[in-house]
C-alpha cells in the first residue's frame, strides 16, 4: 500500500512533459478502450485529435490503417484503466492519468513481489529495507513507476519470476517471464537463463520445461496481439522487426564509437550511467562475490540472465535510451536481476562498505525522490557525456540541492537511530527454499 500511494502520487500526469514513447502507448490504449479497435483514424481516414506530432505512428500491414507503434505490453497494460476512465468516470478527453496510475500500481506490485522473494531468506525487516532501497533509491521510482515504459513490465516480470522461483512455482515463473516478454522481447534471455540455470543447478528438467512452456504461451499471445494490431505475427509489436535481428542490422548498431564506448556510457556516462545514478551497486559487488556460493540457484540464474541481457542490449541499442526521463532506463533489468543476490550477500560486506552504504543509499534516495516528484532537468542524447539531470535541477533551483542534502541527512539519521545495522548480520536460520527442497 505504501508504494502504491507513493508511486501514484508522484507519477507523471502531464501530457506536455512525458516522453513520446510513453504518450504513444497511452494514445494506443485510449483508442482501444474508446473504440474497441487499435486504429488511430476514423472511418473517413482522419487521424484522431489525440495523436501528437511526435507520436510514433505505424500501420497495419493488412489494411494500412495507422496504429500506435509500441511493444504489445505497453499498450495493453493501460487499456483497463483507460476503459474505466472513459466508461465509468465519464472522461471524454484523452488523459495520461490512467496510464500513469497503471505504471505506478504495476511497479508497486513489483516491489512487493521482490520483498516476498527476499523474505524467503531474510527476516521481515531486512527484506523490507532491501525492497525500500530498490523501490525508492533507484530509477525504478523515477522511470518504471513514473510512466508506463516497457521497463515497468520487465521489472514486474523479473521480480515476479524471482518470487515464483523462490516458491518453486515454475509455471507461475514462466507466466511472469511472459509479462517481461510483453514489455521487451529480448528479456527472453533472462527467462531462459532462469529456466536453464535452475534446472542445471538442481539437475531437474521440470523448471526449464514449465518456465519455457508458459513463457512461450505468453509469447504466442503477444504474437496474436501483433497480428491484430500490426498485421504481423512478429511479437516485437510496433518496432517492425524482431529485436534478435537488430544485432546484424546497421541501423540498430551501437552508439558512436562502437560496443565498448556504448558499454562505457551504459555504466558511467553522467547522463545515463548505471553506476553514476546507483553507485551503491559498486559498493556491494565485493560482498556479492564473497557471498555468491550461499545464494539460491534462482538468484544466481537471474544474475547470469541479467548480464547476458545487458550485453545484448548494449549491442542492439544506444546506452541513452532516448530522453524525457530522469536517471537511466536500460539498466533497470540488470538492477533487478542483481538485487536478490546483493541482498542475500550483504552480511559479507566489509567494514568500509558497511560504513559507506547507508549514507550513500540515503543520498540516492534524496536524488531520486526529487526527480520523481518534480519532472524536469532531462538530459538529451547529445548531452549524455556532459550533463546530469540532478545537476541541471540544482543549477536551475539551488534550493533543491539544499533540500537533497537535508533529505539525505534525515534518512541517514533515521537509519542510525533505528539501529538497523543488523541489516548486515549473518543469516542464522535455514533458508525456506532449501528447507522445502530437502523435504522433496
Amino acid at each position: 500500500m505504501f508504494f502504491a500511494l507513493l508511486y501514484v502520487a508522484s507519477a507523471s500526469q502531464d501530457r506536455v512533459t512525458i516522453n513520446n514513447d510513453v504518450s504513444t502507448g497511452g494514445i494506443g490504449a485510449w483508442r482501444i478502450a474508446e473504440t474497441g479497435q487499435p486504429w488511430l483514424d476514423d472511418a473517413q481516414g482522419e487521424l484522431s485529435s489525440i495523436v501528437r506530432d511526435d507520436t510514433w505512428v505505424g500501420s497495419n500491414a493488412d489494411n494500412g490503417r495507422p496504429v500506435a507503434s509500441r511493444s504489445p505490453g505497453v499498450v495493453a497494460a493501460s487499456v483497463p484503466a483507460s476503459f474505466v476512465a472513459q466508461r465509468i468516470l465519464g472522461q471524454d478527453d484523452f488523459s495520461p492519468v490512467p496510464q500513469a496510475a497503471t505504471a505506478a500500481l504495476l511497479t508497486a506490485a513489483a516491489v512487493t513481489l521482490l520483498f516476498l522473494a527476499l523474505r524467503t531468506r531474510l527476516g521481515h525487516a531486512r527484506a523490507l529495507l532491501a525492497a525500500v532501497a530498490f523501490g525508492c533509491a533507484t530509477p525504478v521510482w523515477s522511470v518504471a513507476a513514473n510512466a508506463l515504459w516497457p521497463h515497468t513490465l520487465t521489472v514486474l516480470g523479473v521480480t515476479g519470476m524471482a518470487w515464483a522461483s523462490s516458491q518453486r512455482r515454475w509455471a507461475l515463473a514462466g507466466l511472469f517471464g511472459g509479462v517481461a516478454l510483453w514489455g521487451r522481447l529480448h528479456t527472453t534471455l533472462i527467462v531462459a537463463a532462469v529456466g536453464v540455470g535452475v534446472s542445471a543447478y538442481r539437475r531437474q528438467v521440470r523448471p526449464v520445461v514449465m518456465i519455457g512452456a508458459l513463457s512461450l504461451l505468453a509469447l504466442s499471445l503477444a504474437s496474436a496481439w501483433s497480428l491484430w494490431v500490426y498485421g504481423s505475427w512478429l511479437p516485437s509489436g510496433g518496432y517492425g522487426a524482431n529485436p534478435l535481428d537488430r544485432a546484424v542490422n546497421s541501423s540498430y548498431r551501437t552508439a558512436e564509437g562502437g560496443f565498448l564506448t556504448n558499454f562505457a556510457g551504459f555504466l558511467v556516462s553522467p547522463g545515463f550511467g548505471l553506476l553514476v545514478w546507483t553507485p551503491a551497486l559498486l559498493i556491494c559487488m565485493p560482498a556479492l562475490v564473497r557471498g555468491w556460493r550461499e545464494c539460491p540457484d534462482w538468484a544466481k540464474s537471474l544474475v547470469f540472465g541479467g548480464v547476458v541481457y545487458t550485453l545484448f542490449q548494449v549491442r542492439i541499442n544506444t546506452f541513452t535510451g532516448g530522453q524525457g526521463f530522469y536517471g537511466y532506463r536500460h539498466g533497470l533489468e540488470l538492477l533487478v536481476c542483481l538485487t536478490p543476490c546483493i541482498a542475500f550477500s550483504l552480511h559479507r560486506a566489509g567494514r568500509w562498505a558497511r560504513a559507506i552504504l547507508p549514507p550513500l543509499l540515503a543520498l540516492q534516495f534524496a536524488v531520486i525522490a526529487l526527480g520523481s516528484v518534480f519532472d524536469g532537468g532531462f538530459v538529451g542524447r547529445e548531452r549524455a557525456w556532459s550533463a546530469n539531470a540532478f545537476v541541471l535541477i540544482v543549477r536551475e533551483a539551488p534550493v533543491t540541492g539544499i533540500l537533497a542534502v537535508l533529505i539525505a541527512t534525515g534518512v541517514w539519521l533515521a537509519w542510525r537511530s533505528a539501529s538497523v545495522q543488523n541489516w548486515f548480520a549473518a543469516d542464522v536460520s535455514a533458508p525456506q527454499d532449501l528447507v522445502r527442497s530437502r523435504s522433496d
